[in-house]
């Protein structure tokens, strides 16, 4: 599907964002996420601005993972401390956070905690080819 979000609005998330790194990669993963999010809303309750920004956010999220973000920093002798881990899925990030929120289905939520649905099939007869109760033996 068409991308819906651009590199410069997640840029304006992404605080100390190294412009020598394209967004580009992390759109596109962020996409196709956002079209699995988008066919789990089978009650049509995501608007496209919504779905839009879980992918910005999301983009943002997978951008984090290949730079990390400032958490401390001097202006004395210029000294800085990255993050060196992250939580879990997407609770990890600030912007991994923001997707999950956003998402009203709640499938990052369960993609994020490492939980897949269930599912169940049928392995009996056709109904045309059961036998009815009353008549086993």
């Amino acid at each position: 599907m068409a991308k819906r979000t651009t590199p410069e609005e997640v840029e304006v998330l992404i605080r100390d964002y190294d412009e020598s790194i394209s967004l580009d990669p992390f759109i596109e993963i962020a996409n196709i996420v956002t079209d699995d999010v988008a066919a789990q809303d089978t009650g049509g309750k995501l608007s496209s601005a919504r779905l839009a920004a879980i992918e910005k956010y999301l983009a943002g999220h997978f951008y984090r993972g290949s730079d990390h973000a400032l958490s401390e920093e001097e202006t004395g002798d210029a000294s800085g401390k990255y993050t060196e881990e992250f939580g879990p899925g997407l609770e990890g990030t600030y912007e991994g956070k923001r997707a999950i929120f956003l998402d009203i289905t709640g499938y990052l939520r369960t993609i994020s905690n490492g939980k897949t649905t269930a599912g169940a099939v049928w392995l009996g007869k056709v109904p045309s080819a059961q036998t009815d109760a009353i008549d086993r033996a």
